[in-house]
């Protein structure tokens, strides 16, 4: 079939799905993307619609441009969508949205990232799996005003109203608005009203602990405990108090050494946590030590079958190089032991390439991160290589329960249970 025979189409085809269905599985590529939006243009009736599952084709459509390297046309191919039919686009918003605005912060679209964002604050709970992730992209660009709306109060008590979203969605969002209000109180430089400012954070009904965030302020302030490696053995009973209390210095340490947002110190303060909390204790017993095991878990769990929070996975990274410079700059780890860090890190960039060179664009944050004056990830590191991928072999929710004869939340058209449910 070729282009001419798209344009003269049967309409009877924009009748029935099954005869659509038919029709666009005997097309090749450039013909299937002609097909798919011709038939934004048909006039056919709600049924139609209904059982077609355009979706379907769309992600399809969309996940080939960008294997042929045409960023700019798929992101053309979506808007279009959105411009066209906006009720089939609103039925998916979170896969559109979420792939548009990590394309749109990557080229510092301010305006585009704020109109974009208006989905997910009136339905933050469509997809809570992309609302996290698009909130980590936001943080990792920088995006710190359209971070505050997504963390609003409103936000947080539309997620823990629903009984469908796993509490710890909840607890982690609540984290970063806790968090969002501390960096504005920082800045504000008011120290004398730090009471006054907890006692507001309890009135807001948010769940803290008064002792924990009074300490949090003076740390992120700039004040530092010496520490040793007896503080952070496995067999220390304030392993972990002395794990919060360290976190919080390293935050501190990305701030005003390497110059990060405050909300963004905070996200790789996060990660940090996470990586120690799969460490198992090394031969002595001591807890900050690099584990090829543990970064590979860790990343597996972010970017693998069970997650699609692959933004945050590749804030592992840096968060890792450089949560081992502030390590050994506190004298808690060695050369040799630093020198693990590195070597790490360079193997695991070495093995995450290819994902890069397939599709860069969603993770060009990467480049603004530096060590001694030399960017940790090259510019070569993005430049496009065709690897064959299709987003929904490679996604599944974590933060939502899904029924196993609901549609899989990955975008495949599939039921749960035949798709990403099979794997769990």
């Amino acid at each position: 079939m070729n282009v001419s025979l798209v344009d003269n189409m049967n309409e009877k085809i924009f009748q029935d799905p099954q005869e659509w269905w038919n029709e666009y599985s005997k097309l090749n590529k450039k013909e299937k993307l002609l097909f798919v939006e011709k038939t934004l243009d048909a006039e056919a009736d709600e049924n139609f619609w209904k059982e077609l599952d355009f979706f379907k084709a769309v992600n399809e459509n969309f996940w080939s441009l960008l294997n042929q390297n045409k960023l700019e046309e798929a992101v053309k191919f979506l808007e279009n969508i959105r411009l066209k039919r906006p009720d089939l686009y609103n039925m998916d918003f979170p896969f559109y949205d979420r792939n548009l605005i990590k394309y749109y912060a990557s080229i510092g679209n301010h305006q585009r990232i704020k109109e974009l964002i208006t989905n997910f604050l009136d339905n933050p709970t469509k997809n809570v799996d992309l609302f996290f992730d698009v909130l980590d992209t936001l943080i990792l660009y920088g995006y710190t005003e359209e971070v505050k709306k997504l963390v609003d109060l409103n936000i947080v008590n539309k997620i823990r109203k629903d009984r469908n979203i796993l509490p710890s969605a909840t607890v982690e969002l609540e984290g970063i608005t806790i968090f969002s209000f501390i960096a504005d109180h920082l800045t504000s430089g008011i120290k004398a009203n730090d009471e006054k400012f907890i006692n507001r954070l309890v009135k807001l009904g948010l769940d803290i602990n008064k002792k924990s965030i009074k300490a949090a302020l003076e740390i992120l302030r700039g004040k530092a405990r010496k520490w040793d490696r007896n503080d952070f053995l496995a067999s220390n009973e304030k392993f972990w108090d002395n794990a919060f209390l360290m976190s919080l210095e390293f935050a501190y340490y990305l701030h005003t050494k390497h110059e990060l947002e405050w909300i963004m110190a905070e996200l790789f303060r996060v990660i940090v946590r996470e990586y120690l909390s799969e460490l198992s204790p090394s031969k002595d017993g001591f807890m900050l030590y690099f584990s090829e095991k543990c970064l590979n878990d860790v990343l597996a769990a972010h970017m693998g079958l069970i997650s699609v929070m692959e933004s945050r996975g590749y804030a592992f990274l840096p968060a890792i190089i450089y949560y081992s410079n502030f390590l050994y700059e506190k004298n808690l780890i060695t050369k040799d032991e630093l020198e693990e860090f590195k070597k790490g890190f360079e193997e695991f960039k070495e093995k995450l390439r290819q994902r890069c060179q397939s599709a860069g664009w969603k993770y060009k944050f990467l480049t603004q991160f530096k060590l001694d004056g030399k960017p940790l990830f090259e510019e070569d590191y993005f430049e496009f290589k065709s690897h064959t991928r299709n987003e929904t072999t490679s996604v599944a929710t974590h933060k939502k329960k899904v029924g196993r004869n609901e549609p899989c939340p990955c975008g495949s058209g599939k039921k749960y249970k035949k798709c990403c449910g099979s794997l769990v």
